[in-house]
């Protein structure tokens, strides 16, 4: 999203995380046009701020996070008007209390049904 100019706030809970991608940006001949804060925080416990994202993205991260419902709940909270959550988990089968189950849940709560 930097790429494309946009503001970025990178968040990890693993300070040496982030600065292996501050070292990789630091790195870079071309610079991205936007701009990207480094933000090493724990989601199990960050309150992400109401209405600011237009785009909140999670890359194989929301499995590490026990209260799911809670981070749903914050992420959605902290979309604009017709903004968008994405992520991808590698999530396998199961029953009963599985992440797969918990997110679907989640998810089922805090999205309105527009059919």
């Amino acid at each position: 999203m930097a790429w494309a100019g946009k503001i970025v706030d990178a968040v990890d809970c693993s300070e040496r995380e982030i600065n292996v991608a501050k070292k990789y940006h630091s790195q870079l001949k071309q610079k991205p046009l936007g701009k990207i804060n480094w933000i090493v925080a724990d989601l199990n416990k960050y309150e992400l701020t109401p209405n600011k994202y237009d785009l909140v993205t999670a890359w194989d991260a929301l499995h590490h996070i026990p209260e799911i419902e809670r981070l749903c709940v914050q992420i959605f909270h902290s979309l604009k008007p017709g903004g968008w959550f994405l992520f991808s988990e590698r999530i396998w089968g199961g029953k009963g209390g599985t992440f797969k189950t918990k997110v679907s849940q989640s998810l089922e709560v805090i999205v309105p049904d527009y059919s």
